[in-house]
């Protein structure tokens, strides 16, 4: 896996992993990631559901390897490159802000892509 973040890092500008199950924000970001830019690429990582977007940009690389790219970054954090998108509860997120009605949904996304 390591060498596979390798090589994604030298193709993209950005890498956006997203951790979690929701099939509407994972079907906007994936609409919103252009599939021939030839600069500031970003890949978007999920666990499934990227066949069905039909974008060269979004792979899924399943739960055993979000597992060990998550493992990679929070023991090195070695890029600022990679981001990670979750809904997780225990830290402070967008998903917060779009719950209390700070952001709208559609802002979210744009602040997660740029």
């Amino acid at each position: 896996m390591k060498s596979r973040i390798e090589k994604w890092l030298a193709e993209y500008s950005k890498i956006l992993i997203f951790k979690g199950s929701n099939p509407e924000f994972l079907e906007a970001v994936c609409s919103k990631i252009p599939q021939n830019a030839e600069s500031d690429r970003t890949l978007f990582i999920t666990t499934d559901y990227a066949g069905e977007y039909k974008n060269v940009n979004v792979k899924a690389v399943g739960e055993k390897g979000i597992h060990e790219i998550l493992e990679l970054y929070y023991m090195y954090e070695f890029t600022d490159r990679l981001q990670i998108i979750s809904s997780d509860g225990r830290f402070g997120t967008l998903f917060n802000y779009v719950g209390t009605e700070v952001l709208t949904f559609d802002e979210a996304i744009e602040a997660f892509l740029y």
